[in-house]
Order: structure tokens, then sequence, then C-alpha cells
């Protein structure tokens, strides 16, 4: 009934949802989450995945567009530092991506 209803209302920004993965789907997915007022816990299985190590990364401009969405200082930091192609996409270590979007979240936190 409604009553139980209006009891039970359970607040957002009363739970902890827990991403799992520091890669930059779970940085993205965190990033959203927390700019809507939820608490995000980002946990990650190994203890070196914020190195800067890894392979290069291209941004095509369909996911610059959702860069814009989820992170407009990504998307700038990723213009400065990238290499620009002649498609539109910026090729850049894939580190860089995902260290500006950790900073980020770490800001909201």
């Amino acid at each position: 009934n409604n009553n139980n209803n209006n009891n039970n209302n359970n607040n957002a920004s009363d739970k902890t949802i827990i991403v799992v993965g520091a890669g930059m789907a779970g940085l993205a997915m965190a990033l959203n989450l927390a700019k809507t007022g939820v608490q995000v816990e980002v946990v990650e299985k190994r203890p070196d995945a914020l190195e800067q190590r890894g392979s290069a990364y291209g941004l095509a401009v369909n996911a610059q567009r959702a860069m814009e969405e989820i992170s407009p200082p990504t998307l700038e930091h990723v213009k400065n530092v990238g290499v620009p192609m002649h498609t539109g996409s910026y090729l850049l270590p894939w580190f860089e991506v995902r260290e500006s979007l950790w900073k980020e979240c770490q800001e909201m936190s």
C-alpha cells in the first residue's frame, strides 16, 4: 500500500554505489553517478592500476561528444595533450584520459 511505500523511501544519497574497475568505463560511470549526488566508491583489484603505463588510445569524434557530457575537463585535457588526427580523433596515451577522470572523481568525493 501507499503508506508502506512512503515509509520506505530510500534516498539515493544515503547509499554508496560500488563501481568495480578503475578503467575508463568504471571511472566514467563513477563520475556520472557522483554528479547525480550518489556516493560512489571505486574499487580496483590491481594495485598498479593507476600507474602511467599502457598503450595509445584514440578518442574518436563520437567519443568526444560523449566525453563532453561526461567530463568537459577531460575532453579539454585530451585536446591539449593528444595528437590530432586527420579524422578528427585524438591519439594519446590512454592513462592521460584515465588520470583526468580519476582526478575529477576524487574532487567529487
